[in-house]
């Protein structure tokens, strides 16, 4: 293998491995996991490799818009009470 091939291929190889990395440890300490779903997730990712990873990436990314979507509807709903208190309070 020449010189070339062999910087390709960790060129290729080394980001991969970064995002394996990357996915692995996320999934080892993140708090919206509980803990047997981080478990699992770790296991499926050394099983499973880049894929397992690239496939933790995808559920994590639709998981943390669902609960950000969550925490607006509630941010929402707090925003339209202290809304209807003040009103409450001018009308008195």
């Amino acid at each position: 293998m020449s010189w070339i091939q062999r910087v390709l291929l960790l060129a290729l190889l080394l980001p991969l491995f970064a995002v394996w990395l990357y996915a692995l440890l996320h999934a080892a300490t993140s708090e919206l996991n509980t803990r047997s779903e981080r478990g699992l997730w770790v296991l499926f990712i050394a099983i499973f490799n880049i894929l397992g990873a690239l496939a933790y990436l995808l559920a994590m990314r639709t998981k943390r818009e669902y609960h950000l979507s969550e925490s607006k509807k509630v941010t929402d709903k707090e925003e339209q009470a202290a809304d209807e208190q003040k009103d409450t309070n001018l009308t008195r």
